[in-house]
């Protein structure tokens, strides 16, 4: 052997100061993504938070459109969950043609809550509400409210079902980035959305009246065909009814000649609080403040409202069998 040969692995020539360097440039790349994570993800995180916060809040204000929407058509207001009854994800799916798993649960796989306060009709009537099977309420609504939460960050600490007045109110009255002060709640108040609903502005006072003697007077709601009510029969010891229905209820008033053939004369949508006067064989309505114009051979003004609120007499003077006018 002498030092004319060459002796070679195939491996190519060393070059190992440029490895190293390599080694040390990637540790420095890492470093630097590192830094730049730290700074950036932060911010774009908070920015992802309140984009998928603020699509959740569009989210409950089309429920809330919803819910009303199927209140005003089918004269039902549903309940927490289903099992008891059309469940509030049920009928806002029937309405706005939206799938039911989407309005339960949000984009982040947290599950929406519903609340209806506990004193809604009052007397302890509670939901569900079928205007259709149980007939108009006799009496205004005591707390008409209704809640819809969603929380984009952490699970509601909510179970399914109904709350205390005191919770309801706790939860209703919590300002926009707070958190109700007895919740077990991980998160802040950024992250949770509250849709609030008062229905009272859906129910309108219906009054139906007639005069002592008058007869014939009958009304029904819905259907035309439905079995007609009679008012007050002759001599009873009041002639008036007052009820509360839904927006968009259509009221039937029907007379009755001396064979007790019932003719249909009115369908009236509500849409207002509604006064009905049964005066010498024909009704009257009105627009619910107690003016109330004739629609066959009377023409009256009358203030019924005041005399509902008032006594239980049909109050003077009459004129030639009408009342005064102004009276």
């Amino acid at each position: 052997m002498n030092g004319n040969h060459n002796f070679s692995l195939g491996l190519g020539p060393y070059r190992g100061g440029n490895a190293g360097l390599t080694v040390l440039g990637v540790i420095g790349a890492v470093a630097i993504m590192g830094i730049m994570v730290t700074v950036i993800a932060p911010p774009a995180i908070r920015m992802i938070d309140r984009a998928v916060a603020k699509s959740e809040e569009k989210h409950l204000d089309s429920f809330a459109e919803g819910l009303r929407r199927y209140i005003r058509i089918h004269k039902k207001i549903p309940v927490a969950a289903s099992g008891q009854g059309l469940s509030w994800s049920e009928a806002i799916a029937t309405e706005i043609n939206y799938p039911l798993k989407a309005i339960k649960v949000n984009e982040r796989g947290y599950r929406r809550r519903y609340l209806a306060h506990p004193d809604f009709f009052g007397d302890d009537n509670e939901l569900p509400f079928s205007q259709v099977q149980d007939g108009p309420v006799a009496s205004r609504p005591a707390d008409p409210r209704i809640i819809m939460i969603g929380s984009t960050r952490y699970p509601l600490p909510l179970s399914p079902g109904s709350v205390t007045s005191s919770h309801f109110e706790e939860i209703w009255d919590t300002k926009p980035g707070e958190v109700p002060t007895s919740w077990d709640y991980q998160g802040d108040g950024d992250g949770l959305k509250i849709r609030r609903l008062h229905l009272g502005d859906m129910f309108h006072r219906l009054l139906l009246h007639k005069t002592p003697d008058a007869e014939g007077a009958f009304y029904s709601f819905g259907e035309p065909t439905s079995q007609p009510v009679e008012l007050a029969p002759k001599g009873a010891d009041q002639n008036w009814i007052e009820r509360f229905v839904l927006e968009g209820s259509v009221l039937n008033l029907f007379e009755a000649d001396q064979n007790n053939n019932r003719k249909l004369v009115s369908r009236d949508l509500i849409r207002y609080d509604t006064d009905c006067l049964f005066h010498e064989g024909g009704w009257n309505v009105g627009d619910g403040r107690g003016e109330i114009s004739g629609s066959g051979d009377v023409n009256i003004t009358y203030n019924i409202t005041n005399y509902i609120d008032g006594d239980d007499t049909f109050p003077p003077p009459f004129q030639d069998g009408h009342p005064a006018k102004g009276q």
